[in-house]
């Protein structure tokens, strides 16, 4: 087994060749004891281990590109292409689009679960395009035209054979609904594809990189970003644009063909990837080990906290070791900002719903062309895939060398202002539009795949600053977020907080369901949102979205002043890993990942107090002090050993004298003044106050 560490030699340089050559520039990791594989790696020179790297990279980053690139050919025309080829009305086809943006959100939770838990990442990724590439054919087989397949025209039939007029029409309405049943088939399908995807191809492209350290991370995160809006723009303008002046047929042949690309490429360097194998749900064991703790306890303190059964379980026999406890409580941390994330999402989704029933309404004629009503999605495309290499070769370090770094919790809350602004622009934007229709000549009927609207004169081309500002706020919210699940959740759980988080996008959609549902109950008499906006007020509903944002904003605002991440452990013992969650609040890149050194002096760097006595341990930043009083010390899996009664102590254990103050147990090795293991439980003798140590040899 191979273990990961970090290579400090390693930078990022400027440019995507440069980020990918960064990627491909990790050295030979040292033989461990952790549960990874990597397969086909070891007995390699140092450049073919590169290759590799870069190898899988690419292949990841391509696979991203070919599923986005799918999806949103799917996506980006639904609500014409239920209007217009499956007789949806208007609102109908807007719930179908937000209901299937939800469920595509809400399932990565699922998927994540599934992974971290039985199946693994790559298992759980393969089986997903298999899914999808299924969801694709029943979408494929919606959009044919059988009618012209088998050259049947219902007015030369009903000229020529009026008796057969009847067959003719009740087989062309069971057509209909059998590719209504194909095409809600196929939607739900891709939906559970896309959740299995989405959960773990972030962490699972991440993890190649890890031995990099942070910065290779985040720059990765950055990129991977990078071609979602690469696969996006693809979708949103050439086959958009296939499908609205083409036809359906093959502009929903272009994602099948991406998703069967997307398997190849993923399966290519298959026998190259790094692998975490699963280790089964952590949070069923914590939850046992909650049973036994109190099936064999009967104490009063049973009625506590969720967590603090399951940090004393140990003291009577339960199997839920402190990294465990420690990282579910660290998802439970971050579960708050899961939910301030919603409001964020339910403005995104804006973007496939009322903003594009804003664009058909609006001159979309560029010249003699008439442009795709989805191709305003683009713009937020463009705006992404220029900002991010600005962003993060430029921005993010300007702000670090100023000393003013942006924090996770900042970037998020910076992207939400941006959204609030979109929404905004969109109003003003809709005002504006209906006052020109009022003026002569401000009006014109234009056709959209096949189906007449009542446009404004008013350039489609209007609506760029509110998707504009939609791309930036993404980089700064939806990109952080994936980089916060990864980062603030040991490996066995990063799978199931990434999907948390997208799930708050999914819960967005619902959210912008429910809150349309509601606006057109409250406002019948004088309506703001229909089926014919152009003499409705949506703009009413676009300025109450901002007013739920800037009150989301001020929430999240205070939730992020008084954070404090609750120290997670790792799963794979590794050191770097030990310290990349062993933080115990949101700290700029300068705080993360440091080792320290000492001679006869306890260091503690970040803590309330420094460790008294005559303890010579190191411990890095964020940890709580260790009170001098106690004279036992005592390693994960371990539960506190009273000084009267030194040689009781759990399995896994030895005992600790308590004479020897500096003694350290961890994995049945004692040493007298460093350790080598990574991670540890001190614990004092009343057991309510549980610390999280993480300690280097001196």
């Amino acid at each position: 087994m191979m273990s990961k560490r970090p290579n400090n030699n390693v930078s990022v340089v400027d440019g995507v060749e440069d980020t990918l050559s960064t990627f491909s520039a990790i050295s030979k990791s040292n033989k461990g004891d952790n549960d990874l594989e990597q397969d086909g790696i070891e007995d390699k020179s140092e450049s073919t281990i590169s290759r590799h790297r870069t190898t899988v990279t690419l292949c990841i980053l391509m696979t991203e590109m070919f599923e986005r690139l799918a999806f949103y050919s799917v996506s980006a025309n639904m609500v014409l292409y239920c209007t217009s080829k499956l007789g949806f009305s208007t609102v109908d086809a807007t719930t179908t689009s937000l209901v299937f943006s939800a469920l595509a959100n809400l399932f990565p939770v699922l998927g994540g679960y599934v992974a971290d838990s039985w199946t693994g990442r790559f298992r759980t990724i393969v089986f997903s395009v298999l899914l999808n590439l299924l969801a694709m054919v029943l979408i494929q087989t919606s959009s044919v035209e059988f009618n012209t397949w088998f050259e049947v025209d219902l007015n030369q039939v009903r000229k020529q054979r009026p008796s057969r007029l009847v067959l003719y029409v009740r087989v062309d309405i069971c057509l209909r609904k059998a590719k209504r049943s194909f095409y809600l088939v196929g939607l739900l399908l891709l939906t559970l594809g896309t959740g299995g995807i989405k959960a773990n191809i972030s962490p699972f492209g991440a993890e190649q990189l890890e031995s990099l350290g942070k910065e290779a991370v985040q720059s990765f995160f950055n990129w991977f970003y990078w071609v979602i809006n690469a696969g996006a723009l693809l979708a949103y303008s050439g086959v958009a644009y296939l499908q609205q002046n083409e036809s359906f047929a093959w502009g929903l042949f272009v994602p099948l063909v991406a998703t069967v690309t997307e398997l190849l490429v993923f399966l290519a360097p298959c026998r190259l990837y790094v692998k975490t194998r699963p280790n089964g749900s952590k949070l069923s064991h914590c939850f046992r080990s909650k049973l036994s703790h109190c099936s064999r306890s009967k104490l009063s303190h049973c009625s506590r906290s969720e967590l603090s059964h399951c940090s004393r379980s140990k003291l009577f026999g339960g199997d839920t070791s402190d990294v465990i406890v420690d990282g579910l409580a660290g998802v439970i941390a971050v579960l708050p900002f899961c939910f301030l994330v919603i409001v964020y999402y339910t403005i995104y989704s804006q973007t496939t719903s009322s903003f594009f029933v804003q664009s058909e309404r609006m001159d979309v004629g560029l010249g003699p062309v008439n442009i795709p009503a989805a191709m305003l999605n683009t713009v937020g495309n463009i705006s992404i895939i220029i900002l991010i290499p600005v962003i993060d070769r430029f921005f993010y370090p300007c702000m670090k060398k100023v000393g003013l770094p942006l924090t996770h919790l900042k970037r998020i809350g910076i992207g939400m202002i941006l959204a609030l602004l979109a929404v905004v622009v969109a109003g003003i934007v809709e005002i504006y539009r209906k006052d020109v229709m009022h003026q002569p000549g401000g009006s014109h009927v234009q056709v959209l795949a096949n189906e007449n609207f009542t446009a404004s004169s008013l350039s489609v081309f209007a609506q760029v600053p509110q998707f504009a500002l939609i791309g930036a706020s993404e980089i700064f919210t939806s990109v952080t977020c994936l980089e916060f699940a990864y980062t603030q959740a040991p490996v066995s759980l990063q799978g199931l907080l990434t999907g948390l988080f997208l799930a708050a996008w999914g819960f967005g959609n619902l959210l912008s369901m429910g809150i349309l549902l509601v606006v057109e109950e409250a406002t019948r008499a004088d309506p703001w949102y229909g089926d014919e906006i152009n003499n409705l007020k949506m703009e009413n509903f676009m300025f109450l979205l901002a007013g739920l944002m800037a009150v989301n904003f001020l929430v999240f605002c205070g939730a992020a002043h008084v954070y404090r991440t609750i120290p997670t452990g790792t799963d794979d013992g590794s050191l770097d890993q030990a310290l990349k969650h062993g933080s115990g609040r949101e700290t700029s890149s300068d705080d993360d990942g440091q080792l320290f050194h000492a001679s006869t002096e306890t260091i503690v760097t970040g803590c309330s107090s420094a460790v008294a006595g005559s303890r010579e341990n190191v411990v890095p930043s964020q940890c709580a002090p260790v009170d001098s009083s106690r004279e036992n010390t005592l390693s994960s899996q371990c539960a506190p050993v009273d000084s009267s009664r030194e040689n009781t102590v759990p399995s896994q254990c030895a005992a600790v004298d308590s004479s020897r103050e500096n003694g350290i147990v961890c994995k049945t090795m004692t040493t007298e003044n460093g350790m080598d293991c990574y991670q540890n439980t001190a614990s004092d003798l009343t057991n309510e106050n549980t610390h999280q140590l993480i300690f280097v040899r001196l």
